[in-house]
């Protein structure tokens, strides 16, 4: 989320930190945020007063006192951005389009036929989410970032799928590379359990734990850990 809001709303590092932990936390106080990000209160207010005028940040009722004025809480603006998430299965293909807050505003989930190659398949997957966006309204200009699960061996840091078991013709294929030729936005690329456990802990059940397993039951079966808040 963090590559998202860097090379798309171009904002610095401070202002990022303060992003994810509202995105983690929120509803949430400056005063927990600077806790939490060892910021100085005075530091995140300023950062907060920003983020707010940009128009990422508003103001969500007040949390309970303790001693004191009761606090103000921070929240991300939903419609700030978009993105567009996609599931590729040995027997599903699944495109979503989501605001910030994950609220999903289109979806559409098809047979899947990944023996039929790499290449038609992502050519399906380019024309459904034009498809989608079109439907959408939404204007491309909104639309942030794409994410892209799949479920094959992953180099999530090059957004090359290595390979998929017992599925021909997925060896090394750069997904990124290729979905961000076509679309100039961002493209984050990694494996289906993966991408569920940062769902589930982003906007989840999972939401605010640091540590827990994730465990995907399909075709197939996947896993991934949080560990210390970190995704292994």
């Amino acid at each position: 989320m963090a590559n998202i809001f860097q090379k798309s709303l171009n904002l610095d590092p401070p202002f990022i930190r303060i992003m994810n932990v509202i995105q983690r936390y929120g509803p949430i106080a400056r005063t927990d945020i600077a806790q939490i990000t060892g910021l100085s209160t005075s530091a995140v207010s300023q950062l907060v007063k920003q983020l707010i005028q940009k128009g990422f940040l508003c103001e969500d009722g007040f949390n309970a006192s303790r001693g004191g004025r009761r606090p103000v809480l921070l929240k991300m603006v939903p419609n700030i951005l978009h993105i567009v998430g996609v599931d590729i299965g040995a027997s599903k293909l699944r495109v979503v389009i989501t605001d910030f807050g994950a609220k999903v505003i289109k979806s559409i989930v098809l047979p899947a036929y990944p023996e039929e190659g790499k290449d038609k398949t992502i050519r399906k997957i380019m024309d459904i989410t034009r498809k989608l966006v079109r439907e959408s309204g939404i204007s491309w200009d909104s639309i942030k970032g794409i994410g892209i699960g799949i479920s094959g061996v992953v180099d999530h840091q090059k957004g090359v799928c290595l390979f998929w078991p017992n599925v021909e013709g997925w060896e090394n294929v750069p997904l990124k590379k290729i979905m961000e030729r076509e679309f100039g936005i961002p493209v984050l690329v990694d494996d289906s359990a993966r991408t569920m456990a940062l769902a589930e802990h982003w906007c989840g059940i999972a939401k605010g734990v640091d540590d827990f397993i994730f465990v995907n039951v399909g075709i197939g079966i996947g896993a991934a850990i949080f560990f210390h808040g970190q995704l292994y």
